[in-house]
């Protein structure tokens, strides 16, 4: 993960396409590096504990995604995940 620092999804988007492109560059062939998503906003807990909001298109964020967190956990009933996942949809939509 890389934090650009831009004020906007679309910005950073476009970065992150340079970025895959400069450093497949310097990979040997056939190696390549590609550009994903984008995560805005991004709450990093601990590595591999996050939440955020899930971008492949500038226009609208694709989904709450959240690693590491309760909703994840598979010691939890489902009831759990779905009820934080359905809050945290609600407060971005």
């Amino acid at each position: 993960m890389v934090k650009f620092g831009v004020p906007t999804v679309a910005e950073a988007m476009e970065l992150g396409r340079e970025a895959a492109a400069f450093v497949s560059a310097k990979f040997v062939k056939p190696i390549n590096l590609e550009f994903e998503k984008v995560y805005y906003p991004y709450l990093l807990i601990n590595e591999k504990r996050y939440p955020g909001l899930y971008w492949t298109k500038p226009e609208k964020f694709d989904k709450m995604d959240c690693k590491g967190l309760e909703t994840v956990r598979r010691d939890n009933c489902q009831l759990v995940a779905n009820l934080i996942n359905s809050w945290s949809a609600e407060k971005f939509d």
